[in-house]
């Protein structure tokens, strides 16, 4: 017997450990000895297991050969993705006017989208391979058809996810349309009523606790609580958020729930976001987020390469679509180029032109990612971020040239995920 492996290998040592990555398949396995290595050698040189088995000690050759079985460490060409989520902003009016909105939300625009422009939207994406629909705004509620919208989405088996502020909600609401939802996350901003009321106004605070509430009692919904910090609240009160979210997961622990803050703020109505601060405050965030729930990063990590998922970009790509129809293909519309409105051109050239921005972003054509060996297990982060000069390209640049990263990836950014793949191998085991 042979094993055909992946004809790409590298090897990386870290930690007392050997990691062999497959670049091409996004793919790895651990071997803890340099026999272990000498093994996997020769299996490459082509000899049989039986061969093998001769010259090695035979629980090595074991311990090797259930990690190639394990992880499905053969040679294997990625699938192509076709399957996409539209990120629908409903409306831009708000009930609320938070300091830190990177909508601006206040009032409804002009011409925003008709119930029958909703619904044959949805439809359409749902016929061109759309699987989940990210409802937002504005506030969500604010839309007189908002049910209507929920319940057709619903219906095209769309995994259907609402963003909201979480104040408008009633137990009447709630248990109305709670059957055509599958996940809700609700912002909460501080860890009190007064912290809450600086970002998000006054008397807010109760009612979105208050809908956390009734949407963790629906064992079909999956809840989140999301939260995002002033720079200034988050470095004076780190404690109190710390404490609050730790109460949230406790309160919450038997129930589909997770508590999530926000790593890095984004400019917004009353907000210039600062590189330096969001360093900072992403560092002092994964500490947070650690003590909330144990061994976070490591989890996110394994959850996010389940099945042998390949990360071939972030989220830049899927469709985005504005409450007057304006089509980007990032949720930060203030910050990437406007490609279309659903109006004037017919979605399936939207389609096209979305496969081909998100293929010649993704990690295959930009630099320095498409030369690293783990391009595929990082995917090389916010295009936003780290690629500006590819977000704001015009149609034609797209498989007409390279874009390079504007943020240095460290060796310390790298470090970090080998020792990811490492602890988290024998958890992907088949």
């Amino acid at each position: 017997m042979q094993y055909s492996l992946p004809q790409d290998i590298c090897a990386k040592s870290y930690g007392g450990f050997m990691l062999i990555i497959s670049p091409s398949s996004g793919n790895w396995i651990v071997l803890d000895s340099q026999q272990q290595v000498d093994i996997l050698k020769s299996i490459i040189d082509g000899l049989t297991l039986e061969e093998v088995r001769e010259r090695f000690d035979v629980q090595e050759v074991a311990k090797v050969c259930a990690q190639i079985e394990g992880r499905n460490f053969v040679r294997a060409v990625p699938e192509p993705e076709e399957a996409f989520t539209l990120r629908l902003y409903m409306t831009n009016k708000c009930n609320l006017r938070c300091t830190h909105c990177f909508m601006y939300a206040s009032e409804a625009l002009n011409d925003e989208l008709t119930t029958d422009e909703i619904l044959r939207l949805l439809e359409e994406c749902r016929s061109c391979g759309c699987v989940k629909v990210i409802l937002t705004g504005g506030e969500v509620l604010m839309r007189k058809d908002f049910g209507d919208v929920v319940r057709a989405a619903d219906s095209l088996g769309m995994y259907v996810q609402v963003l909201t502020n979480g104040t408008l909600w009633t137990e009447q609401s709630v248990r109305e349309l709670s059957p055509y939802i599958d996940e809700v996350q609700v912002s909460i901003d501080g860890y009190d009523e007064a912290s809450n009321a600086e970002i998000r106004g006054r008397n807010t605070f109760a009612l979105a606790m208050n809908a956390l509430d009734m949407f963790t009692r629906k064992q079909n919904i999956f809840t989140s609580a999301v939260i995002t910090p002033t720079y200034e609240g988050l470095e004076a009160h780190r404690k109190d958020y710390t404490d609050f979210m730790k109460g949230l997961a406790a309160k919450y622990r038997d129930r589909n729930f997770l508590v999530i803050m926000q790593n890095e703020l984004i400019d917004g109505r009353n907000l210039k976001a600062d590189p330096e601060r969001n360093r900072l405050m992403t560092q002092t965030v994964k500490a947070i987020h650690e003590e909330v729930y144990e061994n976070s990063e490591l989890t996110a990590f394994i959850m996010n390469h389940r099945d042998g998922r390949i990360f071939w970009n972030c989220g830049y790509g899927n469709l985005t679509v504005s409450s007057t129809g304006d089509v980007y293909f990032c949720g930060r519309v203030h910050d990437v180029k406007r490609y279309a409105n659903i109006r004037e051109t017919p979605l399936g050239e939207i389609m096209t032109l979305r496969s081909r921005v998100r293929r010649f972003s993704g990690v295959d054509y930009v630099m320095p990612c498409r030369e690293c060996e783990v391009r595929y297990v990082c995917g090389g982060g916010c295009r936003v971020k780290n690629f500006p000069d590819a977000v704001c390209a015009e149609n034609g640049d797209f498989g007409a040239r390279v874009f390079t990263r504007k943020n240095e990836c460290t060796p310390q950014d790298k470090e970090n995920i080998y020792r990811l793949m490492i602890e988290a191998n024998s958890f992907l085991m088949r």
